[in-house]
């Protein structure tokens, strides 16, 4: 199998790596925030954050509005916390996934848009509604997976990449939640 060709390009000092692959019609968009200046103790918030995003209102949309919009016009939008972690150095990211149509990149652009700059957090009640299900969700995947979790929370003692992985997803995040 050959690898898919790549082109790499710069955008207002960000780097853009394109892939000319079938995809069948489907565009796949990944987009990597960086967390790199962000305190550890700080990076269980921007998982919170990360988990809110696409599922409060936004200036533009309530929120049964911007769920239906991005339904109808994405195959796909998921924007969570990750770690990229090699032998010596650990990053992490707030990661953004999109599927979508070719004929709908337009409407990508412009939720993205939304979702990602427009977002309002002043509904209070709802947030912590939003939060409090996340917490029992969270809650349920340890008594499901305990002991990765367990694994994860050692691993904080060995490496950067642990105290980010553990911050981000694991039991420290479900304390700060």
């Amino acid at each position: 199998r050959t690898p898919a060709p790549n082109t790499v390009s710069e955008i207002d000092g960000t780097v853009l790596l394109h892939q000319d692959v079938d995809t069948a019609g489907i565009s796949y968009l990944t987009l990597y925030f960086s967390l790199a200046d962000m305190p550890a103790e700080e990076l269980s918030r921007i998982s919170i954050l990360a988990h809110l995003m696409g599922d409060v209102a936004t200036e533009n949309y309530d929120v049964a509005a911007l769920h239906a919009e991005t339904n109808e016009k994405l195959g796909r939008l998921n924007i969570f916390p990750q770690i990229h972690a090699g032998r010596r150095k650990a990053e992490s990211f707030v990661t953004v996934n999109v599927a979508v149509l070719e004929n709908r990149k337009p409407d990508a652009v412009r939720l993205l848009d939304e979702i990602l700059n427009r977002s309002v957090f002043t509904d209070e009640a709802y947030i912590l509604n939003l939060i409090r299900q996340d917490r029992i969700n969270t809650e349920q995947a340890i008594m499901m997976s305990g002991n990765a979790y367990a694994a994860r929370h050692a691993a904080a003692a060995l490496s950067p990449a642990g105290v980010m992985n553990e911050a981000m997803l694991g039991i420290g995040f479900t304390r700060v939640l």
